[in-house]
């Protein structure tokens, strides 16, 4: 019974014995596809939360790297305003007029 053996692609029989082939091609880092949906932040999942999210984050990030504020206040603030938007999130529109 002959035995079948599955190379890399893009890797020659020849090349494998003769150890040209230092290491195995590593596959490209995947990325996301256009139009794929981002990740939510934090649980949110409407778009203008997870925006207002990623902006925070990214003001405290800034303020620690500034030295304004220490990561572990960073930490408690964007605690606290993760917990605010997902109240927000899971809040009913206000309807003007409506009672």
């Amino acid at each position: 019974m002959q035995m079948h053996t599955v190379l890399p692609h893009g890797v020659l029989p020849g090349e494998l014995e003769a150890g040209a082939v230092a290491a195995l091609p590593v596959p490209a880092p995947s990325r996301p596809r256009p139009g794929s949906a981002p990740v939510p932040a934090a649980g949110l999942h409407r778009a203008d939360l997870v925006a207002r999210h990623r902006g925070v984050r990214e003001d405290l990030r800034a303020a620690v790297a500034r030295g304004e504020i220490s990561a572990r206040q960073s930490a408690r603030f964007l605690a606290r305003i993760e917990a605010a938007l997902l109240v927000e999130q899971h809040t009913p529109p206000r309807v003007p007029g409506g009672r």
